[in-house]
Order: C-alpha cells, then structure tokens, then sequence
C-alpha cells in the first residue's frame, strides 16, 4: 500500500503488506476517508498510532482486530 505520490520502491517480498501504514493508507485500507478514520480513532472504534521518530503509524493487526 503506497500512496500514488510515493514514488520508494517496496523491500517487501510480492504480496507481503507493511506491516504498518500512514493515516491514508488506513483510511483507504478500511474504505473511509482520513477525516471519518480520525473521527473512528478518536471515539475508539479504531487503534490509536504508534509514533516512530516522527512518524505517526498504525499496525494493520490491530485493524484488522478492530
């Protein structure tokens, strides 16, 4: 999952997911736009980030849990 400006190519092997993504990445993962994510994260509906350096991340497992 790469946003359409992102132009870094994946280490991952074909068909492995990050295992973490951005705010868009998990809005669009889930169908929704980042505003409505930032509306689910804040009433708990959704998993709070992880903030790496300054990076803000959430873990796919934990929305997929979600």
């Amino acid at each position: 999952m790469r946003a359409a400006n992102d132009n870094r190519r994946s280490t991952l092997p074909v068909g492995v997911p990050p295992r973490g993504i951005s705010r868009e990445q998990a809005a669009e993962y889930i169908g929704v736009s980042p505003s409505k994510w930032d509306g689910l994260v804040a009433e708990g509906s959704m998993p709070q980030p992880k903030l790496i350096g300054s990076r803000t991340i959430w873990d796919m497992r934990k929305i997929d849990l979600a």
